[in-house]
């Protein structure tokens, strides 16, 4: 696995991510239990979400904390150089990609992105740019190690 500046801002820039979506889905879960609504980062549409969709969200927060704990291992393992590194990222980074194509199309469909709340979802992604790049740098990796 390349180690670079960019990788190296890449795998932070993840780590740092994570860590903040770790947060915000515990805070999410806090929220959700206590007062029975759902927080940001999911803003719901003008209509709120279907209760099936605000289900779905749950688990795949769920999911996600779970991913995000595995994906912080990934991040201390690649500044370590542990040989497993470019393994276990190229899990977690996939598992990170499916999970951000899920959570932008269920909300895209329930009619989320519009107003104000299309200012969220734009800044969301943005943010997650980087953790792209890295999935690709590190499925590129993975496909010249099984070459060789």
């Amino acid at each position: 696995m390349k180690d670079d500046r960019l990788t190296r801002f890449l795998v932070l820039a993840f780590g740092l991510y994570q860590v903040g979506h770790l947060l915000s889905n515990l805070r999410g879960a806090f929220v959700f239990f206590g007062r029975g609504e759902l927080p940001f980062p999911a803003l719901p549409p003008p209509g709120g979400f279907e209760p099936q969709l605000v289900s779905a969200y749950l688990d795949m927060a769920v999911m996600d904390s779970i991913n995000a704990v595995i994906s912080l291992v990934f991040v201390w393992g690649y500044f370590t150089g542990k040989p497993w590194r470019l393994w276990l990222g190229s899990i977690t980074l996939t598992l990170s990609f499916y999970a951000g194509i899920l959570f932008n199309l269920t909300a895209l469909q329930a009619g989320a992105w519009a107003g104000e709340n299309l200012i969220a979802y734009l800044l969301i992604n943005i943010t997650y740019l980087p953790v792209v790049v890295l999935w690709i740098q590190v499925l590129r990796w993975s496909f010249k190690y099984l070459r060789e």
